[in-house]
C-alpha cells in the first residue's frame, strides 16, 4: 500500500487540518493549497508538517486575479461570487495550479487520498476538469 495523503484545497489558515487528522489520520504527507499570502504564512506556523503551496487550485497553470473580501482572509477567483463580502475592486495576482495535472504527477495509484476542497466557487470547474 502507498502513502496516506491529505490534500487541503483552499486551506485558509490551516484550521481544518487538525480535525481532518483526527478523523482520517495519521497522514504520511499533508499538502495545503492557499493562494492568499497571509493565510499561507499562518498555515506554515499552525501546521509545520504541511507542504504549503501558495497557489489557487484551478483547471490550468497560470496567473489570475484573486478577489478579496472586506477582511483579507476571504477570497475567490470569481469576482461575481455573491457571498463572503467579495469586492471586485480589491484583488491580487496569484499563481494557479492545474489540480488534475498535479494529482496525476504527485499522487500514486496505491496512495490513500483524503481531499478537502473549499475553493470558493471553483469546485465545479476543477472537479469537471
Amino acid at each position: 500500500m502507498g502513502k496516506k495523503v491529505l490534500i487541503d484545497c483552499g486551506a485558509s489558515n490551516g484550521s481544518a487540518i487538525p480535525e481532518l487528522k483526527k478523523m482520517y489520520g495519521p497522514f504520511d504527507k499533508i499538502y495545503a493549497f492557499e493562494p492568499n499570502p497571509e493565510n499561507a504564512q499562518q498555515i506554515k506556523s499552525n501546521v509545520p508538517e504541511a507542504i504549503v503551496a501558495q497557489s489557487a487550485v484551478y483547471c490550468r497553470y497560470g496567473q489570475m486575479k484573486l478577489y478579496l473580501a472586506k477582511q483579507f482572509d476571504g477570497s475567490t477567483l470569481y469576482p461575481d461570487k455573491l457571498s463572503g463580502g467579495i469586492r471586485s475592486d480589491s484583488f491580487i495576482e496569484v499563481e494557479t495550479l492545474d489540480f488534475s495535472d498535479w494529482i496525476s504527477n504527485t499522487i500514486k495509484r496505491d496512495d490513500y487520498l483524503v481531499c478537502k476542497m473549499d475553493i470558493e466557487g471553483a469546485e465545479f470547474d476543477v472537479l469537471e476538469h
